[in-house]
C-alpha cells in the first residue's frame, strides 16, 4: 500500500478493491509509468514481430496462433496484470511459444 492506492482503492463506500484487480494500472502503481512500459513493451513487441514475420512467410498456423495469443493477451492486460502472482504462470509458457516459433523459423533457413 501506498498513498496513490488508497486513492484508487477506496473510491466509494460500496467498492472494495484490491490492486491485483486493477490490470495495467497494478503495475503503474506498483513500478512507475516507465517501469510498466519496460514490463510489456518486450512482450508485445515480441508476439507482434512474430505475427508480421509468419504473415510474410505465409505460415497459417503460426500467424493464427501467434494473433490469438494476442488477441487473448490484450485485452487480458487491461483487465489484470501479466506479471501479477497468479497470472505470471501463463508468461513462461508465452515465451516458450515464441521461441519455438523463432527456432522454427531458423531451421526453416
Amino acid at each position: 500500500m501506498n498513498m496513490n492506492t488508497n486513492f484508487i482503492l477506496h473510491g466509494n463506500l460500496d467498492t472494495q478493491m484490491y490492486i491485483v484487480d486493477l490490470g495495467v494500472m497494478n503495475s503503474i502503481v506498483q513500478v512507475g509509468i516507465i517501469g510498466t512500459l519496460i514490463l510489456y513493451i518486450p512482450v508485445f513487441w515480441k508476439l507482434i514481430s512474430s505475427l508480421i514475420k509468419s504473415v510474410k512467410d505465409k505460415d497459417r498456423q503460426w500467424a493464427i496462433l501467434i494473433s490469438g495469443i494476442l488477441f487473448y493477451l490484450l485485452p487480458a492486460s487491461i483487465l489484470q496484470d501479466l506479471f501479477a502472482e497468479k497470472a505470471i504462470v501463463a508468461l513462461p509458457f508465452l515465451l516458450c511459444i515464441l521461441n519455438i516459433y523463432k527456432l522454427n523459423q531458423l531451421q526453416k533457413r
